[in-house]
């Protein structure tokens, strides 16, 4: 084992599939963002969006899912939006690594708090559970 990332306030992270990227977030003055570590060059570079590796999912090396917050109200992240004081109100973005490049799938028009996100890519389906009730949500992936 080997300490990769270490020192950030409130850090979550996922790893995608090959082990070479990180996604995790970075408290700081009651918000957070995402970010991506490269193991490789062991550089780290901002997400352009704002959520946690709890709500992404990598669909490849290259390819994450997440769902992203409209807003986030100040507060003490993550530990206030797992106890449930905090709930927010998502809406499901792709973001491609390689490219450089982010792009809103789903303005969702009920109000999701998503997690768990799972996909199933032969059939073109993205699933999720949203946090306050358990129920299970799912998206129709452009093709």
């Amino acid at each position: 084992f080997a300490k990769i990332i270490s020192g950030v306030a409130g850090l979550t992270a996922k790893v995608s599939p090959d082990g070479q990227k990180i996604i995790f977030s970075r408290s700081n003055l009651g918000q957070f963002g995402l970010y991506l570590y490269d193991v490789a060059s062991q550089k780290t570079s901002a997400l352009g969006i704002n959520t946690l590796p709890e709500k992404c999912l990598w669909a490849d090396n290259n390819i994450l899912f997440c769902a992203v917050p409209r807003t986030i109200p100040t507060g003490l992240y993550p530990d206030n939006w797992y106890r449930g004081k905090i709930t927010f109100v998502d809406d499901i973005w792709k973001i491609s690594i390689a490219q450089q490049e982010t792009k809103l799938l789903f303005p969702l028009k009920s109000n999701y708090d998503l997690v768990n996100l799972t996909l199933a890519p032969k059939r073109g389906w993205l699933y999720a559970i949203n946090k306050p009730d358990n129920s299970i949500q799912s998206f129709s992936l452009p093709i």
